[in-house]
């Protein structure tokens, strides 16, 4: 490896635990705050590549209606530019930042007070530092929230 002080723990110490679909389910419950959504956001941690293909072709030319985010990378907001990606999104009504995410943006300032995210790490911070209602979905799901 390249970190020298770096080594696994000795396997028969490492927990081993069950995890089962019911345990996700109850998971998932407890990350969703009865709520609609004033935003809609992907990318915590940053969205990929993927994911951003996956939006477009959700979306299916419809414009959003609710507001959408996608946090990225800079160097990946130029890439979905010179792969036209960005531009289609865009059009379509959605908002693609860059090196941040709403997690650290003056939502609150904006009038946002509940989030809809696929991610759990969003969901967390979202509540608890920023104080909004959150509930997580999947991309899909969320894809079609949008445009409703």
């Amino acid at each position: 490896g390249l970190t020298p002080e770096y080594m696994l723990p000795p396997l028969d110490r490492v927990e081993e635990i069950d995890v089962e679909e019911r345990d996700l389910r109850n998971a998932a419950e407890e990350l969703n705050d009865d709520t609609e959504p004033d935003l809609i956001f992907i990318g915590c941690p940053h969205a990929s590549l993927e994911e951003l293909i996956v939006i477009m072709q959700g979306l299916q030319g419809r414009i959003v209606k609710k507001e959408m985010w996608v946090c990225v990378s800079r160097f990946l907001k130029e890439l979905a530019k010179q792969l036209g990606i960005y531009q289609k999104l865009e059009g379509l009504g959605v908002k693609i930042v860059s090196d941040t995410c709403p997690i650290v943006a003056p939502i609150i300032s904006l009038g946002v007070k509940s989030i809809a995210t696929n991610s759990a790490k969003g969901v967390w911070y979202s509540r608890n530092i920023n104080k909004v209602k959150a509930k997580i979905a999947r991309l899909p799901d969320l894809i079609e929230d949008a445009v409703k």
